[in-house]
């Protein structure tokens, strides 16, 4: 609605919003233009409509920045490390500043510890609702029971063109079930305006896999000691398994060719 506006008067106007939970963070650009109207744009020299543009908190930059993120090995067996590796760019066109880099780990992961690049800082603390917030939920669940240790790597500045590499790197727990599908999702982001936000994510998954089967084989025969003995019998209960197996898939054979 029009205001009246005295002659050395002024007037503040309070406009409020919800900021996306998966907005930028840093300034965003915004405008605000004054237009007079009224009986004094009938006098002589005074042109109306399209009045002058008042920047308020201008953007000061604007940084692309992109993640991509691997796991390996991609089928961990319990106790063994679990290692996740973030590669972070910016397009640019300007230096972004505060860039970081939010990874969640998933909770059979023990004992997370981030390793940063050249002059970047790692810090492993308990998750929040925040961070889960800046996932993306389609490759979820994503809760604080599942994910309760995030590694948060910082890096002051990341110059155009320019990429850090940060690693992270856990323990798979004892006991995890054979065929667990270990997802995680990794968020960077600088204090500049981005965008395009599509490649800010990345998610990699693994598969936890049963400890492999060791056969331990009898030593020399002229050895008749117990432990020789218990050796020997083991081997030949699985020979006689792979002989029960292989007898078995014989007779589905035979009886589908019936």
């Amino acid at each position: 609605a029009p205001i009246t506006l005295p002659a050395g008067g002024s007037v503040s106007i309070t406009i409020s919003g919800t900021v996306s939970v998966t907005a930028v963070t840093g300034q965003l650009a915004n405008t605000a233009i004054v237009t007079p109207t009224g009986p004094d744009c009938t006098t002589p020299g005074v042109t109306c409509g399209g009045g002058p543009t008042t920047p308020v908190n201008p953007g000061v930059g604007v940084a692309g920045i992109a993640v991509t993120l691997t796991v390996s090995p991609t089928a961990p067996t319990a106790g063994q490390p679990v290692t996740y590796t973030t590669t972070t760019g910016n397009a640019g066109p300007d230096t972004a500043p505060n860039v970081v880099v939010t990874l969640p780990v998933p909770a059979p992961v023990l004992n997370p510890v981030g390793t940063p690049a050249a002059g970047g800082t790692c810090l492993t603390r308990a998750t929040t609702l925040a961070d889960l917030a800046l996932l993306d939920p389609a490759s979820g669940p994503y809760t604080l029971a599942g994910y309760p240790l995030t590694v948060v790597c910082t890096y002051p500045e990341l110059a155009p063109g320019a990429s850090v590499v940060s690693t992270v790197t856990g323990t798979l727990a004892a006991g995890t079930p054979a065929g667990t599908i270990l997802v995680a999702q990794v968020v960077a982001l600088s204090d500049l305006f981005d965008p395009d936000l599509s490649n800010n994510r990345a998610v990699a998954r693994s598969l936890g896999t049963l400890v492999p089967l060791v056969i331990v084989t009898p030593g020399p025969l002229a050895n008749t000691g117990a432990e020789t003995q218990g050796q020997l019998r083991l081997v030949l209960i699985l020979l006689a398994l792979g002989s029960l197996l292989v007898a078995a898939g014989s007779r589905r054979r035979a009886n589908g060719m019936r």
